[in-house]
């Protein structure tokens, strides 16, 4: 099941915004490989986006743990959503003492809803971030018509999204 096609599909789904659909493959694929971390990373971004934060949480250190790889930009971003906002700030706090990317930053702000500090984040960030997936990430989506928005796109090389459109 780690091959790379097998999951580019489970993402999919996820990118279709179809998260049942996105979860019931994760978990399939779980069932067949039982060491398949990213679909623990696909099961919480889904949850997530389902806002079953505590589920969310839990996958992530699932997929952290095996992998070896710490999201904390996404730890920041699920924590503030959940209302735990002094934890989300505890975890930019961190970023920003590691040096992470400003889209990493950027990402827990608009967790904590801060519009401003979002598209500052984002100005201030390097053009070559892979972090900066807006069209996977759907809170994205309201920032599409703004004008700061849509000249990060441009110097990211990005495509711009459709006036009025979503992701």
């Amino acid at each position: 099941m780690s091959s790379r096609s097998e999951s580019i599909d489970l993402w999919w789904c996820f990118g279709a915004r179809d998260y049942d659909r996105a979860i019931s493959e994760a978990l399939f694929a779980l069932e067949l490989d039982p060491s398949f971390a990213e679909a623990h990373w696909l099961l919480a971004i889904s949850y997530a986006e389902q806002g079953r934060y505590k589920e969310a949480l839990t996958e992530l250190e699932l997929y952290e743990v095996p992998s070896g790889y710490s999201v904390l930009w996404y730890r920041g971003y699920i924590l503030a959503l959940a209302g735990r906002r002094d934890e989300a700030f505890e975890a930019l706090e961190k970023l920003e003492k590691r040096g992470a990317p400003d889209t990493e930053r950027a990402y827990i702000l608009l967790g904590l809803d801060d519009r401003a500090g979002v598209l500052e984040a984002l100005e201030k960030a390097e053009g070559s971030d892979i972090a900066f997936q807006p069209y996977l990430w759907p809170r994205y989506a309201t920032y599409h018509d703004d004008p700061q928005f849509r000249a990060v796109l441009e110097r990211f090389g990005l495509p711009l999204p459709p006036h009025g459109g979503s992701a």
